[in-house]
């Protein structure tokens, strides 16, 4: 662990490596070896040690620290195009931490994604009144009131979308 704050990524991957041999479940190991691949750019690596730790200790973490596990997983899926299966590790961050911001946001950048623009209002929608800036809570409903606009052709949503918006 010294040695990953220290930069040395080789020597801590080293340790790490060698207390994981020790002890395949321990959660500092394997956290360490999940930060240290990600940033070796060794992803599929990475997503393997954060599986690992989201099955083995999903009923002893915190829900925002298991909501963070998912959302990691997901990003190295969706990175590698894989959209559906970052979308569902997407939607267990949220079966975790339902108002988790980042996991809502990258669950709306997916849908988007993949155009589909029902579900992505409906996430865009808790995103907003997650959120405590009143800046994004705005943007966010005007937009849906776009989507339901110029995507869906549905009038009335958006008029309804666009009054959200004005109570803002």
């Amino acid at each position: 662990a010294a040695n990953e704050e220290l930069g040395m990524d080789e020597e801590a991957l080293e340790e790490y490596g060698k207390s994981h041999e020790l002890e395949e479940r321990h959660l500092p190991t394997l956290e360490g070896l999940s930060r240290l691949y990600e940033a070796r750019d060794e992803h599929e690596r990475a997503f393997v040690i954060l599986q690992q730790i989201s099955e083995e200790y999903a009923g002893d973490l915190e829900p925002d620290k298991l909501a963070r596990l998912y959302v990691r997983q997901g990003e190295i899926k969706q990175a590698a195009g894989e959209r559906r299966a970052a979308q569902d590790l997407y939607g267990r961050a949220l079966d975790s931490s339902p108002s988790d911001t980042i996991a809502l946001s990258k669950m709306i950048d997916v849908l988007k994604q993949a155009e589909d623009w029902e579900q992505m209002v409906e996430y865009q929608t808790r995103l907003a009144y997650a959120s405590t800036d009143l800046t994004e809570q705005l943007k966010l409903l005007v937009d849906n009131g776009d989507v339901y606009s110029e995507k869906l052709g549905q009038v009335e949503a958006a008029t309804e979308a666009y009054k959200a918006a004005l109570v803002i």
